[in-house]
């Protein structure tokens, strides 16, 4: 859990092949899923409350 929310992360999705020119719907959103993550923990982290980021 992060922020309060848990991330649906899939396996399926993480183990397709990323190489590929043009990318699914699902990867697409996984990939934006993970930046908006990413983006929350560094701006905690600025703020000095990088360790209230991962709850639970």
């Amino acid at each position: 859990m992060f922020f309060g929310k848990r991330l649906q992360k899939s396996k399926r999705t993480s183990t397709t092949n990323w190489a590929n020119p043009r990318l699914t719907e699902r990867q697409m959103l996984y990939a934006a899923a993970d930046a908006q993550v990413a983006l929350k923990v560094y701006r905690a982290w600025r703020q000095g409350g990088a360790g209230h980021a991962a709850a639970g």
